[in-house]
């Protein structure tokens, strides 16, 4: 139950950015523009090299002001999508847009060239080997079917750890 009503609390936080002028992602073969998703409480914003992200600072605030929620600039990060030389000029000047020259938060990590970001269970990156990180879910995965092979669950119970652990 919980989940549910923090989905219907976060939504107006949702709806408010796409009510933005902002850009976001246009995907050939999409009708609309990509601009957020949110999945529990982690929010993901594509943002255009042409958005203004002061616009996206100032809905968040008014939210967490609203809702006494709170927004994590730690946990904050940057993927910087597009030619080699615009991600290098993000990484090197910490902007996203070289007509305002707005500099990112310090505490918010721009994703390098074979990094990677986890978001919703998937590692996303430029030119990263992401099947390392793979391997080591699926190890870790076999291990806890190991362990639990050995016991006598229930239909029932081995359904339980399938979908808690698995």
């Amino acid at each position: 139950m919980s989940c549910l009503l923090y989905d219907i609390a976060i939504e107006p936080l949702a709806e408010s950015i796409r009510k933005l002028s902002l850009k976001g992602f246009k995907i050939q073969g999409l009708e609309e523009r990509v601009l957020v998703s949110l999945f529990v409480d982690d929010t993901l914003v594509y943002m255009n090299e042409d958005d203004n992200k002061k616009t996206l600072k100032q809905m968040i605030k008014i939210f967490c002001e609203a809702s006494t929620a709170k927004f994590n600039d730690q946990k904050s990060e940057v993927l910087p999508i597009g030619t080699k030389e615009y991600r290098n000029s993000v990484i090197k000047t910490k902007t996203i847009n070289k007509t305002n020259n707005r500099k990112l938060d310090q505490a918010i990590r721009i994703i390098e060239d074979k990094d990677s970001l986890r978001t919703l269970g998937a590692y996303i990156g430029n030119n990263s080997k992401t099947s390392v990180q793979w391997e080591t879910i699926l190890k870790k995965q076999l291990r806890i079917l190991k362990r639990w092979s050995k016991t006598s669950l229930s239909l029932k119970g081995k359904e339980l750890i399938l979908k808690a652990l698995i």
